[in-house]
């Protein structure tokens, strides 16, 4: 339905890609472009204690499956401070066997996020040149994607970075995100939005509804302070949505 609607151009799924496998092919041909793989760690042990589950080799074969449709696969890692910052060559190997884009994002301090500590994407990057040589930026970057790109010579896909703490790109933000239960949220650390929900439920007509998204739209906050001001909405990132 949202691929028959007028003005969409890809549609995009985010997955653990446990059971992408299996789902690859139906999600192909009902009209999903490309799959957001959030993966952490391609080893073994450090996935597990991540995840808590031995799934790693379902996710290899979700991967495998996306690769043989066709699919845009982009694999989404956040580097954290004494859990997983050795594994950052190994899944920057994807991108240089496959064309696979491999984004490193910065943790952000939401839920238990406030806990950890997050590697900056200058210190990732610094990382993956020792390893693979210089990398060369990539000119512009998808509208629908905060990620800066480079690429590195002999890489099939590309390396990005998204770094919403040290390189913060508020203004240049078009991200809102519709919650599980019904909440068009506009930043995620405020609490601002509407409760679209409530609206869709009590008799409110669709033009009702496209005016309230209008006018909730212009109340975006310019910009987070995570920086100065760690404190959120309450949510854990997993109630809020990618």
């Amino acid at each position: 339905m949202i691929r028959q609607t007028d003005g969409i151009q890809t549609v995009g799924i985010t997955t653990n890609g446990i059971t992408l496998g299996d789902a690859a092919d139906k999600l192909k041909d009902i009209g999903a472009d490309s799959v957001n793989i959030s993966l952490d760690s391609a080893d073994p042990l450090t996935y597990r204690q991540i995840t808590g589950h031995d799934c790693l080799d379902k996710v290899l074969n979700g991967i495998d499956k996306a690769l043989s449709l066709d699919m845009h696969i982009k694999l989404n890692c956040v580097p954290v401070r004494g859990i997983n910052e050795k594994d950052i060559c190994g899944l920057a190997e994807f991108a240089r066997q496959f064309p696979i884009d491999v984004r490193y994002i910065e943790l952000m301090p939401i839920g238990c996020g406030r806990q950890l500590q997050g590697v900056p994407s200058d210190e990732v990057l610094g990382v993956l040149e020792r390893r693979y040589g210089k990398a060369v930026p990539q000119a512009g970057s998808e509208i629908s994607s905060p990620a800066v790109y480079h690429s590195f010579s002999g890489f099939r896909g590309r390396i990005g970075f998204i770094s919403p703490m040290s390189h913060k790109f508020c203004m240049g933000c078009n991200r809102l995100r519709l919650t599980a239960d019904g909440f068009l949220k506009l930043c995620l650390q405020y609490p601002a939005g509407a409760d679209l929900r409530r609206h869709l439920r009590d008799g409110s007509s669709d033009e009702d509804i496209r005016e309230l998204i209008l006018e909730t739209v212009k109340k975006k906050p310019l910009e987070h302070s995570f920086v100065h001001d760690p404190s959120g909405d309450g949510r854990k990132m997993f109630q809020i949505g990618g």
